[in-house]
């Protein structure tokens, strides 16, 4: 069965918009796991543009066949991110 589930939450004050967002996902049918925070903040310029940036972490669990069977790898890391956007 694969189920995955996110929650956010976020808080406008006047030009700012800054969001935590949670999300983790499980399929048993691979057997892989994994989980993801994001904690990012933009800023409306103008009328139209926007600009944000963020940090990211993200772990997963998945799968891997070695001479001595199965074993599960776990794999992580953390990003920082930016973007640019305009709205129409």
């Amino acid at each position: 069965a694969y189920e995955a589930w996110s929650v956010s939450a976020a808080f406008e004050r006047g030009a700012w918009l800054t969001a935590l967002e949670l999300a983790q996902f499980s399929d048993d049918l691979v057997h892989v796991d994994g989980q993801t925070v994001q904690l990012s903040a933009s800023r409306l310029i103008g009328e139209r543009w926007v600009l944000g940036g963020g940090v990211q972490a993200a772990r997963r669990e998945e799968p891997v066949v070695t001479p001595f069977g199965r074993v599960q790898n776990q794999l992580s890391g953390t990003a920082i991110f930016a973007e640019l956007g305009w709205q129409f």
